[in-house]
């Protein structure tokens, strides 16, 4: 039990790195750093799959404990002449789910705090509250950086939410 919370701050620390389908490569260098004490060997193949090997008796079983690095998230999909990103999801993100929420934004210059504008509920009409993917966006000039440049984001920048 005393060691709980230094799992804890492991695992806080890899769900923190930004991972969105189809980007996962920082999550898999923190898995390969992390499997190399405890393993004889670790290999991570051109799709980004990190195996780590223990080597043991050949007549011995062969044991594999598979699991997923990625994450749902969002990509920028176009970029409004006011500065505003619209986004679609990766993977299954509910509609609804982004809204008001706030998001990573990350860009080559680095990463990007951003909020998903909303209307709220009383204000916005059905259609609008559950509007499809294209009608989600967020303000550029929400992120947090000394000179927000909306055009930095680019089409393809990889999002999730925080």
């Amino acid at each position: 039990m005393e060691r709980l919370p230094e799992l804890f701050a492991r695992l806080k620390t890899m769900t923190l790195i930004p991972a969105t389908s189809g980007f996962e490569q920082g999550v898999a260098a923190c898995l390969r750093e992390e499997m190399r004490p405890l393993a004889d060997r670790v290999e991570v193949d051109r799709f980004g799959n990190v195996y780590g090997y223990l080597d043991g008796d050949s007549a011995g079983p062969r044991v594999m404990i598979p699991a997923h690095s990625d994450s749902v998230g969002m990509i920028v999909s176009h970029i409004e002449e006011n500065g505003y990103l619209r986004f679609d999801a990766i993977g299954a993100v509910p509609p609804n789910l982004a809204y008001a929420q706030r998001v990573l934004v990350v860009t080559p210059q680095g990463p990007r705090m951003g909020v998903v504008g909303s209307k709220p509920g009383h204000i916005a009409s059905a259609k609008r509250r559950w509007g499809p993917r294209s009608r989600r966006w967020m303000p550029s000039s929400s992120m947090s950086a000394p000179h927000p440049a909306p055009r930095r984001s680019g089409w393809g920048s990889s999002g999730g939410s925080r």
